[in-house]
Order: C-alpha cells, then sequence, then structure tokens
C-alpha cells in the first residue's frame, strides 16, 4: 500500500494548513483576522479588483466576502469604487493610507521560522521549483 505522506501534496498541504494556524494569534492582536489579511495580501499591487475576481483568487463566493469587505473598509484597509465601465461593479483598492507595518513584521517573523536551518541555495531551489509547480498546474485551468 502507498504511503501517502511520501508524497510532495501531503507535505505542501500541511504547510498551507499550519503556517495560517501560527499567524491567527498575532494578526488578532493587530485586529486583523487571517482571511481579512489574505484579502488585503491580494489587493497588494491591484488598481482596482472585482469582488466577484477576489472571491475566484480566495476561491469562495463573492456573497460571502461582503461581510469581510465591509470591516476591511471600516478599519481603514481598502476602498470601493464604482466601476467606470460597469455601474453594477464596485472595484477593490487597497487604502492609501492602511498601515501594514505590523502585519509586515508578522509575515517577515513567520519566513523565519519557516526556513529556519535551510541554506540559501536550497531556499533558492524551493522556490524555483515551487515556481515551476505552480505553473504546471495553473495553466491547466
Amino acid at each position: 500500500m502507498m504511503n501517502y505522506d511520501d508524497l510532495l501534496m501531503p507535505q505542501i498541504s500541511k504547510l498551507s494548513r499550519l503556517v495560517p494556524q501560527l499567524m491567527e494569534a498575532p494578526l488578532k492582536e493587530i485586529n486583523i483576522s487571517m482571511q481579512e489579511f489574505r484579502i488585503v495580501g491580494l489587493l497588494i499591487g491591484e488598481v482596482g479588483i472585482s469582488q466577484k475576481d477576489l472571491a475566484k483568487k480566495l476561491s469562495v463566493k463573492a456573497s460571502t466576502l461582503s461581510v469581510a469587505i465591509s470591516v476591511l473598509e471600516g478599519k481603514g484597509y481598502i476602498n470601493r469604487k464604482v466601476s467606470p465601465v460597469d455601474k453594477r461593479v464596485n472595484l477593490l483598492t487597497l487604502d492609501d493610507d492602511a498601515d501594514l507595518s505590523e502585519a509586515n513584521d508578522i509575515v517577515l517573523g513567520m519566513e523565519d521560522m519557516l526556513i529556519e536551518g535551510i541554506s540559501k541555495k536550497d531556499m533558492e531551489i524551493t522556490k524555483r521549483v515551487l515556481k515551476r509547480m505552480w505553473v504546471n498546474l495553473s495553466s491547466r485551468l
């Protein structure tokens, strides 16, 4: 019988569950949930993304995001603007005055924990391999 723990996918899955679990408490201390943090992270560098497109990136229903978007708007992290092309669509952007410095510190701390004891060379290889895996799978969407 195959030992699934020897496969790569279960290892990736374990990491993808563990990282948010470890980040939840420090994020809560700065008044942002993991879900809110994911939304804000996806808005970095965006000039305006619809709720529908953001939901697709998060793999959730657009209606599921409504409350989180309202909360983030109230906290001053994001702005909603009516699309100039379609008045029924709101475009979401990161607020220019949003202070993400504490959240950045949390991310950098998590990154340090994650790569502890791994050489720079091994990390370069790992990043290159993971990017290739992403390309392999995303090309099939």
